[in-house]
């Protein structure tokens, strides 16, 4: 990663790097049975989640290409973050439904974050 940013595209290609880590991050932890979710639904959408991030890395790579540049590794510390949460939050609950409420919310928030993210990109 570079030390500074002197243009526009440094830091485009600094928020890509940040939202690729954040892809790939989310893909692996949605992928796992760590979060031991009741509702099929709801597992059922965060695979599709997991899957859509595959979509998501190949159009990054895409943005990347444009800008003549490899896609470095720049860990995003507020989806770990939000992802470290959600785990500690996760295993303090016992409800079934509490917990398909809590990963709902904590998703929305993960969202967000990315939203906003992109809105800077």
């Amino acid at each position: 990663m570079k030390n500074h940013i002197y243009t526009l595209q440094d830091t485009l290609a600094l928020q890509l790097q940040g939202l690729y880590f954040a892809e790939l991050r989310i893909k692996g932890e949605f992928e796992s049975s760590e979060y031991q979710i009741a509702s099929p639904r709801l597992r059922k959408a965060m695979d599709n989640y997991a899957q859509d991030a595959d979509d998501k890395l190949l159009k990054l790579d895409r943005l990347f290409n444009y800008l003549m540049q490899e896609p470095e590794f720049r860990k995003n510390k507020v989806i770990v973050k939000l992802l470290e949460d959600t785990r500690e939050m996760l295993s303090y609950t016992d409800s079934p439904h509490l917990r398909n409420i809590l990963v709902v919310s904590c998703l929305q928030n993960i969202n967000a974050y990315k939203i906003s993210c992109l809105k800077i990109a």
